[in-house]
């Protein structure tokens, strides 16, 4: 049924993947040391020492996942900052602007989560010409 993986058990490649095969024969498979060191490519004394290692707490076979920073990166400067554009009404897309003319780069979705997380809603939808974004169109003196 499963052809394919079996030899990823059967052959493991790294050192730690051996340390835990053998020792999963050994303890769970109940088979002989000398047997288990043998197709793993142990001594049975280093086997034992895996064994004693495992039960003291001291083999780590499985390394621990590496998580993202646990803090926040964007420093309080930055915060005060992006609370005090908003207070005078900026959107997210003017704050990153402002931020950029500061050379601090800062996505909008951190804005949005900062915003967020010290109590600000969103801003009500503004028109173009509300955002000072309109272009209006040239008219032509005539004399």
């Amino acid at each position: 049924m499963h052809d394919d993986l079996k030899a990823y058990f059967l052959d493991p490649r790294t050192a730690r993947h051996r340390q835990y095969e053998a020792l999963r024969a050994y303890v769970l498979e109940e088979l002989p040391a000398a047997e288990v060191a043998r197709r793993f490519g142990f001594t049975e004394k280093s086997l034992y020492a895996l064994a004693h290692d495992l039960r003291a707490g001291k083999l780590e076979l499985f390394s621990p996942r590496a998580t993202g920073p646990k803090d926040r990166r964007v420093n309080p400067y930055v915060r005060d900052q992006i609370c005090a554009w908003r207070k005078s009404r900026l959107s997210v897309d003017d704050i990153v602007d402002h931020l950029r003319r500061e050379s601090i780069e800062v996505s909008p979705r951190t804005v949005e989560r900062i915003l967020k997380e010290s109590g600000f809603g969103k801003l009500a939808r503004r028109t173009a010409a509300q955002r000072g974004r309109t272009i209006l169109p040239r008219t032509t003196i005539r004399s």
